[in-house]
């Protein structure tokens, strides 16, 4: 069995003065959270968007303003991830992951969780790539699907007709009980991936 690995998980309070909005949550984790993928839930929709230049935009640059329908956002690159969870008026309670330790924004408590291995994983995204798609940005990529329509999505790389996009996880893999048996302990969203 390897050395313990540690997984820095960083939360907000659990009390109701001490919840937050999330583009206060986002504002607070700004600098580890450039160009980051925001998938934003509501009753209605999911916005995909991306943080640049301290704002979340949308793939044809438009910036993301109605926070007051979401309910749950889970933020993530290649180094954190962010989950925020409204739990009332539009205030939540967040938690934040990294294998790195961070200075935490005043209020949030560390709670460092040892692991011994970290796995990776990919799902696979409905929909198949359009190339040359309109009125997107750059770094941005059309999937569509006869049952999902079309949905536009944030990645890096080559882009060739009928590519698929993968969403990279990471599971984190520690002792679970007094047999020394191992299992999954937390996963954290990565990246999208052509």
């Amino acid at each position: 069995m390897s050395d313990p690995k540690i997984l820095y998980s960083y939360q907000s309070p659990n009390h109701k003065q001490k919840w937050v909005r999330l583009d206060q949550t986002i504002a607070n984790f700004q600098p580890n959270l450039e160009e980051a993928v925001a998938l934003l839930y509501s009753s209605r929709k999911l916005h995909i968007l991306q943080i640049q230049d301290h704002s979340l935009k949308y793939a044809n640059g438009d910036l993301f303003k109605d926070w007051s329908e979401i309910f749950e956002a889970r933020i993530f690159n290649y180094k954190c991830e962010l989950r925020w969870l409204n739990r009332k008026f539009t205030c939540g309670q967040v938690v934040f992951l990294s294998e790195d330790k961070i200075t935490a924004p005043n209020g949030f408590a560390s709670n460092p969780i040892e692991y011994q291995e970290c796995l990776l994983q990919q799902y696979l995204l409905w929909g198949k790539v359009v190339p040359k798609a309109h009125n997107l940005q750059h770094g941005w990529q059309r999937l569509t699907e006869a049952r999902i329509g079309k949905i536009d999505v944030p990645v890096q790389g080559e882009v060739k007709k009928d590519k698929r996009v993968y969403l990279k996880t990471c599971e984190y893999i520690a002792t679970i009980d007094e047999y020394d048996n191992m299992g999954v302990i937390e996963e954290r969203l990565v990246k999208l991936e052509v």
